[in-house]
């Protein structure tokens, strides 16, 4: 049953309605590149989201269509690296999460990569140290005026049809808040919310963590029925500690409680991560045995030229919750996947044999590759001010750089 969701109204009311009943793939830092944005949608998320990406470094990059793999690569101007990567067909479920200060660079990162996706977020919930000296991410909760400037900046510069979205957490210094001081975080929290909605956010995701929460921290969910209810007309969309299909019904349960009107929308995160097939609806992806799971996210990786660092990152990552692996310790094919070297180690080691490594150029699956064959392809940058707003079925790219960063929030 959908829990009043027909009843939230939104100030960009046909917007919002792509944001309700939907399960979304939230942005993770080193996860959210193009191999796991398109196995979570063939499972059935209905939007995937980019980790996020500084607004500096997709405006300074310039655009290179790879004939190789059939990807748009965005290239760093300064050292040839890969920015952001995306295929066409993604699209049309395609969310660009960006970090930004302000609205003359938000709007920069927005006017350079139109034609690829299908809609923005800014990210105003990160915790982290380089984000918040930066004037980014959580710290943005502090500053309500540069939030809806930049709300604002972005609505006017995208087309009509495109979503601006924001994601942020609940405002607060202390990890565990009770009491008066609870409720005057669900306060400030609504108020911040109102205001982006104002601004011209269609929807907004509620990290339902305080600002210096971490992961092994319980989400506090409880409160976002108290935010919804003190933002009645703004599409509201729950984030944090959704790692399988029980606890999405268990929040369901809890909301049915509350009685309170909602999206019935879930943004997944490390269990999108740890659990890509949960994004089934049915139930049944979660039966999939996690050797068909693993080999599926690798053919994908094999496909669009994902550096083989960060494809042993991720498949790690896939195995974070098992404990067995094809009747053995799931030790056994950690270790043997931790001492792959290449790609084609890779797909051995998880019993893939059509790798055809004469099939690629010799680079290919390194972070060079992009340095040394992509980048030479074009010397035209990402002109601003040559990007036109896209014509109907337009596409375009996106891709990140691969090296080590922390893992991804809840």
């Amino acid at each position: 049953m959908v829990p009043h969701s027909q009843e939230v109204v939104s100030t960009y009311p046909s917007l919002s309605d792509r944001y309700r009943n939907v399960e979304i793939l939230a942005p993770m830092v080193r996860a959210c590149t193009l191999p796991l944005r398109k196995l979570t949608a063939s499972y059935g998320a209905d939007l995937v989201y980019s980790e996020e990406i500084i607004d500096q470094k997709i405006y300074n990059s310039k655009r290179v269509w790879d004939p190789s793999f059939k990807t748009w690569d965005y290239i760093s101007q300064r050292d040839n690296s890969l920015v952001f990567q995306t295929a066409e067909d993604e699209k049309p479920k395609l969310i660009f999460q960006m970090g930004t200060n302000s609205g003359p660079g938000a709007q920069k990162a927005a006017m350079a990569l139109l034609q690829d996706v299908a809609g923005f977020d800014v990210n105003m919930g990160c915790p982290k140290s380089f984000s918040i000296k930066g004037g980014m991410g959580s710290a943005l909760l502090k500053k309500p005026e540069v939030a809806t400037d930049i709300l604002k900046t972005l609505r006017r510069t995208v087309p009509e049809t495109m979503p601006v979205t924001c994601k942020v957490r609940l405002i607060c210094d202390t990890q565990q808040p009770t009491g008066e001081e609870l409720q005057d975080v669900i306060k400030r929290t609504s108020e911040f919310i109102k205001g982006c909605s104002d601004a011209g956010a269609c929807a907004v995701a509620l990290h339902t963590r305080t600002i210096p929460m971490r992961p092994r921290n319980p989400a506090i969910w409880p409160t976002f029925a108290q935010v919804q209810q003190l933002c009645p007309d703004v599409l509201l969309i729950p984030n944090g500690d959704f790692f399988d299909r029980r606890a999405i019904e268990a929040f369901r349960a809890l909301m049915e409680q509350t009685a309170v009107p909602w999206s019935n929308s879930f943004m997944i995160a490390r269990g999108g991560l740890y659990n890509p097939q949960m994004f089934d609806k049915t139930g049944k992806g979660m039966s999939l045995p996690k050797k068909e799971v693993l080999q599926e996210y690798m053919h994908l990786a094999t496909r669009y030229g994902s550096p083989h660092q960060n494809t042993k990152w991720v498949l790690a990552q896939l195995l974070t919750n098992d404990t067995m692996y094809e009747g053995q310790p799931v030790k056994v094919i950690q270790q043997t996947l931790s001492r792959c070297k290449s790609h084609e180690a890779l797909c051995n080691a998880l019993g893939i044999t059509d790798f055809d490594k004469a099939a690629y150029h010799p680079k290919a699956h390194t972070v060079n590759y992009f340095k040394e064959v992509i980048a030479p392809l074009s010397t035209k940058p990402t002109a601003v001010g040559d990007i036109k707003r896209p014509l109907e079925g337009a596409a375009d790219d996106d891709g990140e750089g691969q090296a080590k960063r922390p893992k991804p929030e809840a």
